[in-house]
Parts: structure tokens; C-alpha cells; sequence
């Protein structure tokens, strides 16, 4: 919840909704690469 708050004062003054997407984007590529590394230790082919 104190993370929001951060979040809705960086992005809720400017409301640039554009940008705060594409940080969700990358961040989300981030953790499905993070995801793929993990099964691949888990898992090696």
C-alpha cells in the first residue's frame, strides 16, 4: 500500500498513463524472463 502511494504521486500529478505502461511492460518482460531462467534451472534441457 505505501508502494501505491508512491506510484499514484509519481504518476497521479502528470497522469502520464503512457509511461507508467511501458514501465509495467518491461517490468513484466523482467519477471517472465525471470521465470524462464528459474524453470530452465530447474528443468535444463
Amino acid at each position: 500500500m505505501g508502494t501505491w502511494g508512491k506510484w499514484e504521486k509519481k504518476f497521479g500529478r502528470n497522469n502520464n498513463l503512457r509511461n507508467a505502461w511501458h514501465f509495467l511492460f518491461k517490468y513484466n518482460i523482467n519477471i517472465w524472463h525471470g521465470v524462464a531462467y528459474l524453470l530452465r534451472l530447474v528443468r535444463p534441457e
